[in-house]
């Protein structure tokens, strides 16, 4: 595949991306990070001793926060980037 062929690619997967992003936020709207969060407390086992990495929201992406703060309170170390 040349090169040019996979820049049009990913140009276009990412906006593929952002369109189911805005659409599920558009159906769930702010309960989205609560439906995320619920899903993944119920389906993903997690060591003791895990640093979980998240990220703050931005535009349409679906909020992991609520998740965040839920795996904080039950013990589990949550990390952000820094952006120096």
């Amino acid at each position: 595949m040349a090169e040019s062929d996979l820049k049009t690619d990913k140009r276009q997967l990412r906006r593929e991306a952002m369109a189911r992003r805005a659409n599920a936020r558009a159906k769930t709207g702010p309960l989205a990070g609560y439906l995320v969060a619920t899903q993944f407390l119920e389906n993903i086992s997690i060591s003791e001793a895990a640093v979980i990495a998240g990220y703050w929201p931005i535009n349409d992406e679906i909020t992991p926060v609520p998740l965040m703060k839920r795996l904080h309170q039950d013990g589990y170390s949550v990390a952000l980037p820094a952006v120096v």
